[in-house]
């Protein structure tokens, strides 16, 4: 059973009382005992500050993937009649979009939402099958409509259609006994769909130690006295002019020792009435205190260090708030009507709402005696145990499953054939004069409802059946095939049967499918198809002609992100071609072929068909794409061919079942983890940044996770994401695979987006994309290389620093980041610490080393004229290389000075300095360029390629790395690939990386690094150097696997 809870009562203004909280109580008590049912929860767009706080709530309990946010143009309140036409658009976008979540319960925790807000909350307009949940708090407007009603027509209107709307709630969750008698005896509904399902309290409201807390608390909102609380809302049932009164006729040394305090959110107009009331009644300045929003922690301070709590509500649905208290261990007074008896539970607790003496009275008893306080706290801890959360869910759920199970799911003819109507055609009639602009963006909110629903097409090829059924075997296979689906469709899926002819697109057989099943609907029509990442295409009819026409349909699907998947029936035409009468048959087959095994996967209809296309393939390997796949459907449940009077066989009910789970099990890759590689786009200038990442995204490419697809993408300053097809056609050599094109983006909930390139400008400029993906379910993550431009500013240019820290804020805002280094996933968690220490969402930290086999990095290749004279002279002496960018943290000025002590005290040694120009490097470039030892004894391979650099590390004897400051130092490792000692600055990340296969030095000046060289080199000679063969590395084929492990565990 999928359950889908509207959470719109925790995101408009209810989100500050009861309502809001109890919401969220709800849900995740629901998410907490769901067992094997799926919870879906949908939020509304128009409320984009609450979704971030909403996801982090849920966080552990249920997968981001399952939050769905639907959009719709804003404003939307009631109270507004200009608001009309757009409130009935919205209506209709979110009836569609809750319809596509594919619901077997559609839950509604708080009804009477979006009056002044821009909320939601129609009952109507889901599908039929789908029954519809209703919490009914209370119907306080409609028993007391002059208080309520009266005062606002407009108000009047919308509570009054509200609750005409119930008449279409299937169940009713009541939130007490008191509640569900309002329901029966001021509507007339059925008793039997009103469960009475009550509420709870949460387990953070419980009674905690005083302490510093508690102090500041008081500071903060200035509580200079013990104190009586109320929290709640202000309005008139709330009845707080009569607890104000009740207040001042206090014995007056009561009054000077206590104060009384209204705990949350109110507005400032009621703040103010209440105050000149307490005014006229003789109160002190300091005798009432409003504190403004309290989150939770503070509230249940405030619960805690209460010398009572008092509740005057004279009509409540339920009363959490007393609940709540009790559990902190307050003394709890309150209404002895509507639903508070149930809640606190004792009589000598209540008081008459409407009688300020009595209330009065037993605010004193409650001050003054202490055995009776004693009394309360004693009972309400007995009390709030009768109460909980997950109680209240089951019950919930039960009444759920009961309903569902009643309802039952037989599937008719009509039903099948039946189609929604076209959402624009729904939508027409409220578009008035709707200018062009206004247009736009609802297309912009239908398709990001469409992509953050659960229901997608499978795409169900039969152009020739529905063009001519000449009544074969391959057509009754069909004809059965396309019978179940219609019935029995896949979970998440909406089964559309399209055709196609060689002249025309595909479209839709809506007409074919109406006198398939025997249900004609007028108005029907065969429209242009239309799809969406996440469909499935299936060529289940077999038209070669037609198929081979729109092969360039398929690859747009696939480019697209649908699935493509073909049903291969036989091989005859290619096995037995002499027994056809077109000598072109096999030739036409085998063209057929080659178009299948270019997209996802074939199915096939018998284990024969099955190895002949095997074997087929294999002899036609480089036709076949990377990850092509092949299934094979069971017509017959044995291990070899039995005799037929023993056969056992498969019903066509069966055989789907198979079939679907073919389609959708195997090669069905919904989700994309997007790749951001914008700076390789734009241009590779092979630094050691780009070789993980092309190194990286080549192991991706080739080896994708499970249910991802790897989408590389890009974007600029200035321009959006879009898909980065013609690079990657570049990048893997697919010239023969056609124009692609860079669309724009799109994202799903349960997408992953991981900021694998390093473009800092790029990311600046799209922190608002960010922010949008995260809300929209899609978990964003980076890599991060290091902090040094913040930590070392002095190695980089002007401004650098400040431009990293701002590129790491916008990381920071992200779900998480995977570092490159255990050092450098210290030193980020330091910083984040430091900056960011009370965000709402907790930020993953997580390290992946990097691989080191240049070979399958997408390594260039090629050798200058007289490298081989460059190489052979490297291997006359004693060779140390450098490998990285001319930039100052590198160390290469320290270690020329070192090279030039050793050649003028007479050590005869070769340094060889393998690195493009970088930044700050220009005089040491000159003094490169121009060296009296150039060329003889000091060696710079300028912008040499991956070959030359791999013939350098074995001509050399030894690695110099000298950095002051690294996020990993990949040179470690790719001179332990090749045997290669190191000689490494000591620092924290090298340690890391090499542990006690190098040797060490720390030098401030060039002499101590002369000198560490010459200690090197003894050793060397003595053979008790330390060496790097036992070096732990990783091949990038294994760092990029690690590190996709990394970025799925992250959420």
């Amino acid at each position: 059973m999928r359950i889908v809870i509207d959470m719109q009562g925790a995101q408009t203004a209810s989100r500050f009382r009861g309502i809001g909280r109890y919401t969220m109580a709800f849900a995740q008590a629901v998410i907490r005992n769901r067992g094997e049912h799926e919870v879906v929860l949908a939020l509304n767009g128009l409320f984009p500050d609450t979704i971030e706080s909403i996801r982090a709530a849920f966080e552990g309990l249920l997968p981001q993937e399952s939050i769905r946010v639907w959009h719709a143009p804003g404003p939307v309140s009631e109270v507004n009649v200009n608001n009309c036409g757009r409130h009935d658009i919205a209506k209709l976008l979110r009836s569609r979009f809750f319809t596509s979540l594919q619901p077997d319960i559609i839950h509604i925790p708080s009804l009477f939402e979006g009056y002044v807000d821009d909320a939601v909350t129609s009952v109507g307009g889901f599908d039929r099958k789908t029954l519809v949940s209703v919490t009914m708090h209370d119907l306080i407007p409609l028993l007391n409509p002059a208080q309520y009603l009266a005062p606002s027509p407009g108000y009047k209107k919308y509570y009054l259609h509200q609750v005409d709307s119930l008449k279409e709630v299937n169940i009713f969750l009541a939130v007490s006994e008191s509640s569900r008698r309002e329901l029966v005896d001021s509507l007339r509904f059925d008793s039997d769909s009103i469960i009475n399902a009550s509420e709870g309290v949460d387990s953070d409201f419980r009674v905690i130690a005083g302490g510093d807390a508690f102090s500041s608390l008081r500071v903060k909102f200035e509580l200079n006295l013990p104190f009586v609380l109320y929290t709640g809302g202000t309005d008139e049932r709330k009845n707080l002019p009569r607890l104000i009164e009740a207040w001042s006729f206090l014995p007056s040394v009561l009054r000077q020792q206590h104060q009384l305090v209204f705990a949350g959110k109110m507005p400032q107009n009621a703040v103010g009435q209440l105050t000149g009331l307490a005014s006229r009644h003789g109160l002190r300045g300091d005798e009432l205190r409003f504190t403004g929003y309290v989150d939770d922690e503070e509230l249940i301070q405030l619960y805690n260090l209460c010398e009572l709590f008092v509740f005057p509500s004279w009509h409540e649905g339920f009363g959490l708030p007393a609940l709540e208290a009790m559990a902190c261990g307050a003394p709890v007074i309150g209404a002895n009507t509507s639903s508070l008896p149930e809640v606190i539970g004792l009589e000598s607790a209540l008081f008459d709402p409407f009688d300020v003496m009595q209330m009065r009275d037993k605010i004193v008893q409650a001050l003054t005696d202490d055995a009776f306080r004693a009394s309360l706290r004693s009972h309400g801890k007995e009390q709030c145990k009768r109460f909980s959360w997950d109680s209240t869910a089951q019950r919930a759920i039960q009444a759920w499953e009961g309903a569902v199970a009643a309802a039952g799911t037989e599937v008719t003819a009509g039903a099948m054939a039946r189609r929604r109507p076209r959402l624009i055609e729904a939508i027409a009639p409220a578009l008035g004069s709707a200018s062009p602009e206004q247009l736009a963006l609802l297309a912009v909110h239908i398709a990001r409802n469409e992509r953050a629903g659960i229901e997608r097409q499978l795409l169900v090829d039969i152009s020739e059946l529905c063009q001519c059924d000449a009544a074969t075997g391959a057509q009754r296979v069909v004809r059965s095939y396309l019978r179940q689906l219609l019935q029995y469709p896949p979970a998440g899926f909406r089964v559309e049967p399209v055709y196609a002819t060689r002249s025309g697109g595909y479209r839709y057989a809506r007409l074919f499918v109406s006198r398939f099943l025997g249900y004609e609907e007028d108005g029907e029509e065969d429209r242009p198809i239309q799809w969406q990442r996440g469909d499935i295409f299936f060529g289940l009819d077999m038209q070669h002609h037609v198929q081979l026409t729109h092969a360039k349909t398929y690859r747009q699907l696939r480019q697209d992100g649908v699935v493509v998947k073909f049903l291969v029936y036989d091989l005859l035409p290619i096995q037995l071609a002499d027994s056809f009468k077109d000598d072109k048959a096999k030739a036409l087959y085998e063209q057929w072929l080659r178009m299948i095994v270019a997209q996802d996967a074939a199915i096939c209809i018998s284990s024969a068909t099955t190895e002949a296309l095997t074997q087929w393939m294999s002899a036609n390997a480089e036709t076949v794409a990377p990850g092509f796949g092949i299934d094979r459907l069971q017509l017959y449940q044995s291990d070899s061919d039995p005799p037929s009077n023993t056969m056992r066989w498969l019903s066509w009910r069966q055989s789907c079942e198979q079939l679907k789970t073919k389609l959708v099990d195997r090669h069905y890759r919904r989700r994309q983890l997007l790749v951001d590689i914008s700076e390789l786009v734009q241009r590779d200038v092979n630094t050691g940044i780009q070789r993980v990442v092309r190194s990286v995204l080549l192991e991706w490419l080739r080896r994708p996770p499970q249910h991802y697809r790897v989408e590389p993408v890009y974007a600029r300053v200035n321009g959006p994401y879009r898909y980065a097809r013609q690079f990657i056609q570049r990048f893997l050599n697919l010239s023969d695979h056609g124009d692609a094109e860079d669309a724009l983006v799109e994202y799903s909930p349960g997408d992953r987006f991981f900021g694998l390139d390093l473009q800092p400008q790029v990311a600046l400029a799209h922190a608002a994309t960010y922010r949008a993906m995260r809300a929209g379910g899609v978990h964003v993550s980076f890599l991060v290389h290091d902090l040094l431009p913040m930590r070392t500013p002095q190695y980089f240019g002007p401004g650098a620093g400040e431009d990293f820290e701002r590129w790491l804020n916008v990381v920071a805002e992200s779900d998480g980041a995977i570092c490159v280094s255990r050092t450098v996933a210290e030193d980020l968690g330091l910083w984040m610490f430091d900056t960011r220490p009370d965000r709402a969402v907790r930020f993953k930290i997580d390290w992946s080393h990097n691989g080191a086999d240049i070979a399958n990095s997408g390594s260039s290749s090629g050798l200058p004229p007289g490298a081989s004279e460059v190489l052979d002279w490297l291997r006359q002496r004693v060779s140390f290389l450098m490998v990285g960018t001319l930039e100052p943290r590198k160390g290469h000025q320290q270690v020329l000075d070192a090279f030039e002590l050793l050649w003028d005290s007479g050590i005869d040694v070769n340094l060889v300095v393998v690195g493009k120009v970088g930044w700050m490097s220009e005089k040491l470039m000159a003094r490169m360029r121009n060296h009296p030892e150039r060329d003889k004894r000091f060696f710079w391979l300028n912008g040499v390629s991956d070959e030359y650099l791999e013939l350098a590390y074995s001509a050399c004897n030894c690695l110099i790395a000298a950095s002051y400051g690294e996020g990993f130092g990949l040179p470690l490792i790719e001179s332990a690939q090749h045997r290669l000692p190191v000689m490494a600055r000591d620092i924290p990340v090298f340690r890391e990386v090499a542990g006690p296969h190098a040797y060490y030095f720390s030098a401030t000046e060039p002499e101590q690094l002369a000198q560490a060289v010459r200690d090197w080199l003894n050793l060397y000679q003595r053979e008790q150097h330390p060496t790097s063969e036992k070096m732990p590395w990783l091949t990038w084929q294994q760092s990029a696997q690690v590190l996709l492990q990394k970025i799925m565990g992250v959420n």
